[in-house]
């Protein structure tokens, strides 16, 4: 038979001298080798090939690191979504507040003694344009049920609320609620009961619900010959057209929001009386939004921390989870390489028992009861 050095379980060279017992050794020609060559082959036979076993709790724990880990990963997605939203809706407010600069400058140029009317109209113009692009932030940032801002919705004056988990695999959560940042108002018949409200720039009320499919003249227009009455203390309202006795709206105004008015409600920018309510209103809505974005600053701080929390938890489960596979697969090496070195023993002690015999008996011997190949 043909018996490779090194081979495992009872096909190797050690197992043969089970069978050959004495028979071999006797016919040694020295004692000294045989003592050799036969504690090789013990230190081969003692070489432990069992798989190595690590303890249960140790390998349950760490599978249960790593599912942790995934767990926590989705709420760090989940978190991260969060995170991106309410910045962007602090840079919004940031955007906004310049635009109220730009708002406060037009009310500015119109109260110089030198401004003609045909200027104040001009900066009246672009008052209404800042306030309408101010508008149109609020209502197309985030989606539909994630605008921290506003509302898509023409009759909504309020902020959704954005939820995210704050454990894996559990019904908790926190959440972040938003604050309307638009400014804008509702008009409330007094003969009727409709509800009227401007529209993106100021140009015309219209009644709830808005008809987005109607025609562009649908409403009723706020002219620049119009005469607008208002009264801020009760929010009375009333639009006359010019030459006309009776007004075409009276009602109930009510503010929304950051609570600047369109130019029409500030007499088109042409009373210095007109002019300082809107700069009133402007330097108030300034305050209100360096307000929000303090706000905003905590929601930032709030959730940043939740996700660097979550991200340090997935840190340690997986720092974990890897230390108990690196321990495994150094204890595998160091088992490997301790059967390597036995087999080397056993081999070169072989060799050297076998090159020991001068008279080529022990050849003889070997090769009539196992075919050896070294």
């Amino acid at each position: 038979m043909v018996l490779p050095l090194g081979s495992r379980g009872s096909g190797g060279f050690a197992s043969a001298f089970s069978t050959v017992g004495l028979e071999l050794f006797s016919l040694l020609p020295n004692a000294a080798a045989a003592r050799g060559l036969s504690i090789a082959a013990a230190a081969q036979d003692r070489t432990s090939f069992e798989p190595i076993r690590q303890d249960r709790d140790i390998e349950v724990a760490a599978r249960q690191a790593e599912q942790q880990a995934k767990d926590l990963g989705r709420i760090k997605t989940k978190l991260d979504t969060v995170d991106r939203l309410v910045e962007r809706a602090r840079d919004k407010l940031d955007e906004i507040r310049l635009l109220l600069v730009d708002m406060r400058k037009a009310v500015e140029l119109s109260q110089l003694s030198t401004a003609t009317d045909e200027e104040k109209r001009t900066q009246a113009n672009v008052f209404d344009q800042k306030l309408g692009e101010i508008n149109i932030k609020v209502r197309n940032f985030g989606t539909l049920g994630n605008n921290l801002l506003g509302s898509q919705f023409r009759d909504v004056f309020s902020a959704d609320t954005v939820s995210f988990p704050v454990r894996p695999n559990s019904l908790q959560e926190d959440s972040i609620t938003g604050i309307f940042a638009g400014s804008d108002f509702t008009i409330t018949e007094t003969s009727t009961g409709d509800v009227f409200v401007p529209d993106i720039f100021g140009a015309k009320v219209e009644a709830l619900p808005v008809d987005i499919n109607a025609d562009a003249n649908n409403g009723i227009l706020l002219l620049d010959d119009d005469t607008v009455t208002l009264d801020n203390s009760t929010g009375a309202v009333s639009i006359t057209r010019n030459g006309e006795g009776s007004p075409v709206l009276e009602g109930t105004l009510e503010r929304k929001g950051l609570e600047v008015l369109f130019s029409p409600f500030y007499e088109n920018f042409l009373n210095d009386t007109a002019l300082q309510n809107a700069l009133e209103d402007v330097d108030s809505a300034t305050g209100t939004i360096r307000f929000i974005t303090g706000i905003f600053d905590g929601f930032v701080g709030r959730v940043g921390a939740r996700r660097d929390q979550i991200a340090n938890l997935i840190k340690e489960n997986e720092k974990f989870a890897q230390r108990v596979e690196t321990e495994n697969l150094r204890d595998l090496l160091q088992r490997q390489a301790e059967q390597d070195r036995n087999t080397l023993l056993f081999s070169g002690a072989l060799n050297s028992t076998i090159g020991f015999s001068d008279s080529g008996v022990l050849t003889t011997a070997i090769n009539n009861l196992v075919d050896v190949q070294v």
